[in-house]
C-alpha cells in the first residue's frame, strides 16, 4: 500500500473504509432476518451485488477484456468467494453473526501460513503472539464449555472456521488478479467474482431443490439490504480506499466489522454473553489486528 498520499486524500481514505467496515458488519444481520436457506441468501447477496457492481463498472468506463489470465483468476476467486459464502451463512445461523464474522477473519493466520509455506517469508515474534492471543481468545469463548455446547453450535463453529480457510482463498487469488498492470478496476474484479459465485450458488441450489422463492418481505429486504449495501456499497468504498491508508491503520479500521458484528448479535438477537466470552472476543479481535500486520506490512 502506498504511504505518500497526500493527507487529505489519506484521510478521505479513511472515512471511505470506515464506512465501508460498518456497513459489511451488518451482512450477518440480514442474513440471520432473511427466512430462507444460507445458500438461498448467499446466492441473493452476490445476485444482487452482481447486477450493482456491473452498473458501477458500467458508468466507469473501464469494460474490458483483462486478459485469459486474469479471467481465470477472477473465476476461480469466484468460486473461492461462494465456498466463503456457504460456508459463513451456515456459521451464522449456527453460532449467530458476531462469533461467525470473528472466525472468518481468522484468514489472515492462513494468508500468514500460506506465505510461509510457499515463499519462505518467516514468522516473527508478533505473528507468534497473535497465535497465542488468537488460541486463547477461542478457547474462551468456545473451549472451556466446548462439551455443554449444542452438536448445532459445534458445526458453526467448524463452518466458521472453513470460512476462514475460503476467505484466505478468495483474498489470494483476488491479490494475484489485481495486481496485473490489465487488471479491472476494483469494482470491475469484484463483478466477475460475484457472477462466477452467483452462477457456483445457483447450481447448486437448483440440484439440490432449495428453490429460490422469497417467503414473505422481511426477507426480502434483508436480502435487498445485503446485496446493496454488504456487496456494493461496502466492498467499493474499502476496496477503493485501501491503497492510499497505511496497513496499520486499515488493520485497525477493519476490525469494526467483527466488532460490530458481535454487538449487533448482542443488540439484535441477544447473544448471551459472560465476562469470559468478553475476554475471548477482545483477545481474538486484537489477535486478528496483530496477525494482519505481521501479513501485510
Amino acid at each position: 500500500m502506498s504511504k505518500k498520499a497526500p493527507p487529505v486524500f489519506e484521510h478521505a481514505a479513511i472515512w471511505r473504509t470506515l464506512a465501508g467496515a460498518f456497513i459489511i458488519s451488518f451482512s450477518g444481520v440480514y442474513v440471520k432476518l432473511a427466512h430462507v436457506a444460507p445458500s438461498v441468501s448467499a446466492f441473493y447477496r452476490v445476485f444482487i451485488g452482481a447486477i450493482g457492481l456491473t452498473a458501477v463498472t458500467a458508468v466507469s468506463g473501464r469494460f474490458k477484456w483483462p486478459g485469459a489470465k486474469n479471467v481465470l483468476l477472477l473465476l476461480v476467486a469466484g468460486i473461492f468467494f461462494s465456498l466463503d459464502l456457504f460456508s459463513w451463512h451456515r456459521s451464522i445461523m449456527y453460532v449467530g453473526p458476531g462469533l461467525a464474522t470473528i472466525l472468518a477473519n481468522f484468514q489472515v493466520f492462513l494468508l500468514a501460513l500460506y506465505g510461509f509455506l510457499f515463499y519462505r517469508e518467516p514468522f516473527t515474534p508478533r505473528f507468534f503472539m497473535a497465535a497465542i492471543m488468537a488460541l486463547t481468545g477461542l478457547f474462551l469463548i468456545f473451549g472451556w464449555q466446548w462439551r455443554s455446547l449444542t452438536v448445532d453450535y459445534h458445526k458453526g463453529v467448524f463452518w466458521g472456521l472453513a470460512t476462514a480457510f475460503f476467505y484466505a482463498g478468495f483474498l489470494l487469488t483476488l491479490k494475484a488478479a489485481q495486481s496485473n498492470p490489465r487488471a479491472l478496476n476494483p469494482a470491475g474484479n469484484i463483478m466477475v467474482t460475484s457472477w462466477t459465485a452467483t452462477l457456483t450458488l445457483g447450481l447448486y441450489i437448483l440440484l439440490n431443490h432449495h428453490g429460490f422463492a422469497i417467503p414473505d418481505r422481511q426477507t426480502l429486504w434483508a436480502i435487498l439490504g445485503l446485496g446493496l449495501t454488504s456487496q456494493v456499497l461496502g466492498w467499493v468504498l474499502i476496496t477503493g480506499a485501501l491503497p492510499r491508508i497505511k496497513t496499520a491503520i486499515a488493520g485497525m479500521i477493519l476490525l469494526i466489522q467483527p466488532a460490530f458484528a458481535y454487538v449487533w448479535d448482542i443488540l439484535f438477537f441477544h447473544l448471551p454473553v459472560s465476562p469470559v466470552s468478553l475476554c475471548g472476543f477482545f483477545l481474538a479481535v486484537g489477535a486478528i489486528y496483530l496477525g494482519a500486520l505481521a501479513v501485510y506490512d
